[in-house]
């Protein structure tokens, strides 16, 4: 499934270079940078339990965005195993 490019913003490359980055994955990468902060123990337990039950794909939205991002769900599930090793996904 295509992503329209709307309203993109300007990141730096690698190589410095001036990228656009279009709305729609801008909002995918805040979906899984947000789910992966409440990992954190601070957080209230609903929360926490629903970001560990997103990680795990219990609905299986970690796979449509990960799908979206052309990103693989295990290893993305690996990284966050690494860095909260008492959550089993």
């Amino acid at each position: 499934m295509p992503l329209a490019h709307s309203r993109p913003f300007s990141m730096l490359s690698d190589a410095n270079t001036p990228i656009d980055v279009p709305g729609e994955i801008q909002l995918l990468i805040a979906l899984i940078s947000q789910a992966y902060a409440d990992l954190r123990k601070q957080h209230e337990p609903n929360i926490r339990n629903a970001a560990i039950a997103f990680f795990r794909n219990e609905t299986q939205i970690l796979s449509i965005v990960c799908d979206l991002l052309d990103l693989d769900v295990s290893v993305v599930q690996r990284h966050v195993q690494r860095t909260y090793p008492d959550i089993n996904l």
